[in-house]
């Protein structure tokens, strides 16, 4: 089983991109996909987008709280409540931003042979640049859809509202598990960023051509 915890907010266009990415490969993988809406537009085009690609899904509603300074994400709080909604497998965290390689399913679910360990598999980050550059779990060399973790360490940490807190979240389970042989750097894409990085509220279309990479 295959866990999708996926964002989205007042971004239709990246979201049906998404979808229609996971309704192109989802055959042959069980997956749970728990998608988050903080307000009524964001629901509305969930039901839609997923009714017109044929993909199952458990929606997770949240208040939304404004940010009260760079510093603060309190959109990072959702991950916390949409994990209690896997109950076995693995979990994959991803956003309505990201562009998901088109074999990244069977790519993931082909790796994870060991519940132990956390995965941290490839992605293409703003500028071209493959992440992480380096095996080691540092801020900048990681993002959110990175690693694929299994169940068993839901409760092991939470996620916070601070910024970065991809990092604070993977760092903290990883010093929790306190074993370096368990973290497994997979030399695979399974996804790239859309947008420059420059905090724009980015709701785009593009498609990326994946043609000669290790995905």
């Amino acid at each position: 089983m295959l866990n999708i915890l996926l964002r989205t907010s007042r971004r239709p266009k990246g979201f049906e991109r998404v979808i229609k990415s996971i309704a192109a490969q989802k055959n042959g993988t069980p997956i749970n996909l728990i998608i988050s809406s903080d307000n009524d537009e964001t629901t509305e085009y969930i039901n839609d987008i997923t009714a017109k690609y044929n993909v199952n899904k458990i929606i997770v509603h949240f208040k939304h709280t404004k940010s009260t300074g760079a510093n603060n994400c309190p959109y990072n709080l959702y991950f916390n409540d949409m994990i209690k909604h896997t109950k076995e497998g693995w979990v994959w965290r991803i956003d309505d931003d990201d562009i998901i390689s088109p074999n990244a399913f069977k790519t993931i679910m082909s790796t994870v042979v060991n519940i132990d360990n956390v995965y941290i598999f490839k992605m293409i980050a703003h500028g071209g640049m493959l992440l992480p550059r380096y095996k080691a779990i540092i801020f900048g060399n990681i993002g959110t859809p990175n690693s694929v973790i299994h169940t068993q360490y839901n409760n092991v940490c939470k996620w916070t509202d601070l910024h970065r807190g991809d990092f604070t979240y993977i760092h903290t389970l990883t010093m929790s598990i306190n074993d370096e042989s368990k973290i497994k750097y997979i030399d695979k894409i399974i996804y790239k960023v859309d947008g420059i990085g420059d905090g724009t509220n980015i709701d785009s279309t593009n498609e990326f051509n994946w043609d000669g990479l290790n995905i």
